[in-house]
């Protein structure tokens, strides 16, 4: 899948790929000093963003290319970033935990600056944005969707609803901690629904594959090849 890009030619990963997911990682370390020993402690819940990370983008021997994913990163050290990786230009990501964090972990240490927006190209398939939640929101285009326990089934909108599966869609989740309430107040008006994949609470990467796998089955465009 063609990757979208700037006036300037460079690309714009926010819009580039059909598939987005926005994840919020509240305690999740914004730079280089993950520690692979301990990623569910001292890391802030890195754990789940690795998880979260090759829930998104890894099917059996294939990558995801129309998918991509995005951690706002709130977490101590060099704050707020957004690390974005895509599907369809991604390089040396494994969907093992350690190894995925190690790789994020080496995009993370390099410096991006202060500019509120500015985007770089880190490593292949691999973009960090200066900025938090509000930037990502505006950054974002197509149909919006907050995943929430108590929202519309998500088959409503998928079957029902006349959704229009052609176009980009977002996705916006957090991590092991709901929404603050000024999250919730600066995504009013960003997104169509809040929608809900089923009764019960699931861990961030496991909804994402639940949101993949009812898109699987609703859309005839599939861009799914393996990985070169």
């Amino acid at each position: 899948m063609d990757e979208v890009s700037t006036p300037d030619g460079s690309v714009d990963p926010f819009r580039s790929l059909k598939r987005n997911f926005l994840i919020i990682g509240h305690r999740a370390l914004s730079d280089g000093s993950i520690s692979l020993k301990d990623l569910c402690g001292a890391s802030g819940r890195w754990d789940g963003i690795a998880r979260a990370i090759t829930g998104s983008l890894f099917i059996s021997h294939g990558m995801r290319r129309d998918t991509a994913v995005h951690i706002i990163l709130l977490g101590p050290g060099d704050p707020p970033k957004i690390l974005s990786v895509l599907g369809s230009s991604v390089k040396y990501l494994n969907p093992d935990e350690r190894a995925s964090s190690a790789l994020m972990r080496k995009n993370l240490d390099i410096h991006v600056g202060t500019e509120i927006g500015r985007t770089t190209r880190t490593s292949p398939g691999i973009y960090i944005t200066r900025g938090g939640l509000k930037v990502a929101l505006e950054r974002l285009e197509g149909s919006t969707y907050l995943l929430k326990e108590e929202g519309i089934d998500i088959d409503m909108i998928l079957d029902h609803g006349g959704e229009d599966l052609t176009g980009n869609l977002n996705f916006i989740l957090s991590d092991d901690r709901e929404f603050f309430d000024d999250e919730l107040v600066s995504m009013e008006g960003h997104y169509s629904e809040k929608v809900s994949v089923g009764p019960l609470p699931l861990h961030t990467y496991q909804t994402i594959i639940v949101v993949h796998s009812k898109l699987d089955r609703s859309s005839e465009l599939m861009f799914i090849n393996p990985i070169s």
